[in-house]
C-alpha cells in the first residue's frame, strides 16, 4: 500500500492506495494519485518505457489504459510506431497490461539509445 501525503490545503490528510503488482516487469514504477486514478509511470533500461492507468471507479476487467514512451528524447514522448502496442490502449485488464509491460521490457535496446551506447565506446577518456 502506498501512503499519498497531500499538500496542507487538501481537506484529506493521508489517502491510502492499493500498490499494484505487474507480473513479469522488473522495473518499479513511480506511482501518483490523480483525479482519473492511479498513473504508474515505467522507465525500462532498454529506452523504452510506459504509462499505466489505473482508472479509478472501474472494473479490474477494463479499468487499465496503457501508453509506450520513447525516454531516449529529453523529455519522454508517445510512441507510436512499435506494433506491440501503437498507440493508447484504453480498456485492459491487469493482465493484459502485465503482458504489455513485460514484452515492452524485452524489446531490443532503441535504435538512439544504441547508437548513442556506440559514440561513448569511441570516446577517448
Amino acid at each position: 500500500m502506498t501512503v499519498i501525503i497531500p499538500s496542507e490545503l487538501d481537506y484529506q490528510r493521508y489517502l491510502l492506495l492499493e500498490s499494484l503488482q505487474f507480473p513479469g516487469t522488473v522495473a518499479i514504477p513511480q506511482v501518483q494519485a490523480t483525479p482519473e486514478g492511479q498513473l504508474h509511470s515505467f522507465q525500462f533500461g532498454n529506452g523504452y518505457g510506459a504509462l499505466v492507468l489505473r482508472a479509478a471507479g472501474q472494473p479490474l476487467d477494463r479499468a487499465f489504459e496503457i501508453c509506450l514512451m520513447d525516454h531516449t528524447l529529453h523529455a519522454p514522448q508517445p510512441c507510436y510506431d512499435l506494433p506491440l502496442c501503437p498507440g493508447v490502449q484504453s480498456g485492459l485488464s491487469h493482465g493484459q497490461v502485465s503482458a504489455l509491460l513485460s514484452c515492452a521490457e524485452r524489446l531490443p535496446e532503441h535504435p538512439r539509445l544504441a547508437q548513442h551506447n556506440a559514440r561513448l565506446l569511441d570516446e577517448v577518456f
